[in-house]
């Protein structure tokens, strides 16, 4: 009986090198991967590249000659965002196929800009009708584009830029349009 359970231990005891190489080859490729993203895919922190960065942009902040960059790429605090009801576009050239888009503007006091815009501000939004505007240079301005170019990468970044441009001229005076916030579903 012994002799049977030395046996059975002996061929179970083989088992057991097999479980130790597979544990170690699992190892052994997280180690490769974690290797090959350390050395070839992460980027390389260069220290005096940030350092001549800020001096550039404390340069031009003195300067004066773009201070609406330097606030963009501060610490970003978020405005007042008045929310636009859901714009249902049809793409060019697909009567099946439309295009959902919400649209957020974000405002700030024109005066000083670290005070949040308060009531009065929404009141004055509302009273110029920027709504019904909005929406109509949405369409001049989305109805050219295809299912494709929707799709594609890039224009959602492109269509924020044009409508801030655009957007602008309706926005009452005492606020500033800061940002444009954007997203759209294809459908």
């Amino acid at each position: 009986m012994a002799e049977e359970i030395q046996q059975e231990s002996s061929k179970k005891g083989g088992g057991l090198p097999l479980i130790v190489i597979i544990i170690a080859i699992l190892l052994l490729q997280a180690l490769v991967i974690i290797g090959v993203y350390w050395f070839f895919l992460k980027p390389p922190a260069d220290p005096e590249a940030d350092k001549k960065d800020k001096a550039k942009k404390e340069k031009v902040h003195s300067e004066g000659e773009n201070p609406e960059e330097e606030e963009e790429e501060g610490p970003k605090k978020l405005g007042m965002v008045i929310p636009m009801k859901t714009i249902v576009i049809n793409p060019q050239g697909s009567p099946s196929n439309y295009v959902a888009m919400d649209i957020g503007l974000e405002i700030i006091n024109a005066e000083n800009p670290e005070t949040p815009p308060g009531k009065e501000t929404v009141k004055k939004m509302e009273e110029s009708n920027y709504e019904i505007a909005v929406k109509d240079v949405v369409q001049k301005l989305v109805s050219k584009y295809t299912v494709e170019d929707f799709q594609g990468p890039g224009l959602q970044d492109s269509l924020k830029v044009k409508f801030k441009k655009e957007f602008k001229q309706f926005v009452p005076e005492g606020i500033k349009l800061k940002q444009v916030h954007l997203s759209y579903i294809i459908q």
